[in-house]
């Protein structure tokens, strides 16, 4: 089997807020999925799982009598529920647990033209010279 390395770097970004309120109006227009992307120049895969995200179940009620949920997909509701999932990454959450001295001394350390440590080597030296954090 062959592999494929691409040395490319690829470049993400977020949905931004105008974005995702242009979904709610081209979903709430009939628009397809495909059709909103072509028009907002994403794939059509980061706008299906935008509304899978950002969707959420409402109560409505069929002849005023028959009871049924129904998936809505709501702007404002999916940003909140995006930034919940981001202060819940791990990436924050690691952050958050490092003291500042251990960040600006791993920095340090690991940007010296001579490394002496590996990353594993300077966080196991760190944890011997402050046993008290």
């Amino acid at each position: 089997m062959s592999e494929v390395h691409y040395t490319t770097k690829r470049h993400y970004k977020h949905l931004s807020d105008k974005e995702r309120s242009q979904i709610e109006i081209l979903l709430n227009e009939g628009y397809t999925i495909s059709k909103i992307a072509t028009l907002l120049n994403r794939h059509k895969s980061t706008i299906s799982r935008e509304i899978k995200r950002g969707s959420v179940l409402q109560k409505q009620y069929l002849y005023g009598y028959k009871e049924v949920l129904q998936s809505t997909y709501f702007s404002d509701t999916a940003h909140l529920l995006s930034q919940q999932r981001k202060q819940h990454s791990t990436k924050c959450s690691i952050r958050h647990k490092l003291s500042t001295q251990f960040m600006s001394q791993l920095i340090s350390t690991l940007s010296q033209k001579i490394r002496i440590h590996s990353v594993d080597s300077f966080v196991n030296t760190y944890k011997k010279q402050h046993s008290d954090e």
